[in-house]
Order: structure tokens, then sequence, then C-alpha cells
């Protein structure tokens, strides 16, 4: 009974005592490692998965802490296939309150984890995207933030690709944003401030008539910036600055050398 109640969970599940010899696997987990009950019935967990690392011998690390845990994702390479693997544990007590055996529920998120990978890489190439226009100038031309994935990595990859380009001039062009909320408003205000602290000067261009009263009544913050009606005029002053900047260095050699 209990056997034919534990194959019905689609969840892979595997039952160890408290010195990890293992007491049970359902058929989903013998179908996820590719195993038979034979095989395992009694060995030890770590001579079936000798390779596993520490930080991933989920089912010790709950054992040793006397706590359940959950590991939203494990790495594991078994059979020629590398599995990412969400993990829960569940430790039972005897009378005495001590362990008596551990349940672990598995359940393989590798493809899910996969198309995730894919899904933010898309994002990054859709929603950041800097333009080099010189080796020192860049424009951004910021899309269109639809999704939570775009509104969290939008900050780490701008800082990223500036670093990566050696951005210090930076257009960020609003002209396709036809609205906006106070998270947004938050993310570009962060991420303009941040870049400033990386020393990178910002300009903004073509904010869309319809979010200017907003700017002006609840997001006050983004009117110390400057900003330019189009993205042709703020291209002309970050060239204008960096030419400014780059003379200023020159001039400034020139000094050195004349002084020496």
């Amino acid at each position: 009974m209990f056997k034919e109640m534990m194959d019905l969970f689609e969840e892979s599940i595997i039952i160890t005592n408290k010195d990890l010899h293992i007491l049970y696997a359902n058929e989903s987990y013998l179908n996820l490692f590719d195993v038979t009950f034979e095989e395992l019935h009694g060995k030890h967990l770590h001579e079936i998965f000798p390779n596993t690392t520490s930080e991933n011998r989920v089912t010790s690390k709950a054992m040793k802490a006397k706590q359940n845990m959950i590991f939203r994702k494990v790495h594991m390479e078994w059979k020629g296939r590398k599995m990412v693997l969400r993990v829960q544990t569940k430790i039972h007590y005897d009378e005495q309150n001590e362990i008596e055996f551990v349940m672990t529920q598995i359940e393989d998120v590798t493809e899910e984890v996969k198309q995730q990978e894919e899904r933010e890489a898309m994002i990054k190439e859709m929603t950041i995207n800097i333009i080099p226009m010189t080796k020192e100038v860049g424009i951004l031309p910021l899309l269109s933030i639809n999704t939570e994935d775009q509104k969290d990595i939008i900050i780490d990859h701008t800082l990223e690709q500036c670093r990566h380009l050696n951005i210090q001039y930076l257009a960020i062009d609003l002209s396709s944003l036809h609205t906006i909320d106070e998270q947004l408003a938050y993310i570009i205000e962060q991420l303009l401030s941040t870049l400033k602290l990386l020393g990178v000067e910002v300009f903004l261009s073509g904010i869309h008539p319809k979010i200017v009263p907003s700017i002006h009544s609840r997001y006050t913050h983004l009117s110390k910036y400057s900003t330019y009606q189009t993205l042709h005029q703020a291209i002309n002053e970050l060239l204008r600055n960096s030419n400014v900047e780059e003379e200023n260095r020159h001039m400034d050699k020139r000094k050195r050398l004349y002084k020496n």
C-alpha cells in the first residue's frame, strides 16, 4: 500500500535511514536516475553518488543540521547528463526524538532553469544594449520594460556594459517609454545615481510629452539630470564634452612636459 501510494507522486522520492542507507525510492526517482531499486536498496547514499560534492549532499546537510531544508538549484552530473534539481528534505523522528529516517523529494528543473537562462539572455539583449559612438561615448536606447525580469537586471547589465566598453559619457534615450510608474522611476533613478558613482556622465533624451508632467509633479528626482528633447541633441553634447575632456588631458600632458 505504501509503495503504491508513493509511486503516485510526480516528485522523485528517496528515503534513507539515519546512517544514510537507502530504504526506499519511488518509481519517479528510479526513472529520473535510470536505476533499479535493487541497485539502491541497502546501499549508502554516498556509495551511489560518490562524485557528489559536499556542497550538494543535501540529505547529509539536513541530518547534520537536524532541520528540514529546501535547495532550489542543485547542479549535478549523472550518467553523462547535466541536471539541475530542486530538493527538499523532511526529517522524521522516533519517540525518543532521534532521527528515524529522512524523506528527500526531488524535482528535475533542468529544462525550467535552461529556459529561464535563455529568457534572461534575451531580455538583456532586448532591454540593455549600449551602442558605442566613440571609445568613451555610448547610447542606451531604453526599451519598454514589461516584466519583473527586465526590471531586475537592467541596472547590473548596464553597469557591466559600461565597464566593459569603458563608457565615460552615456545618453539614455527614453523615447520608447510612453508611461512611467513609481517602480520604473525608482529603477531609472538608481541606474543614474549608480552610474554617477562610477564616474559616468549621463544625459537623458527623448522624454515623451505624456510623462513630463509626472516627472515634474511626482518624480522630481529625475529632473536634476541633464535632459534633451532629441537623441541627436544629447549625442552632440556628449561628443562636445568628450572632446573638451580629451583636449584638457592633452593640455595637462603638455603642461607636465613643459615643467620637466
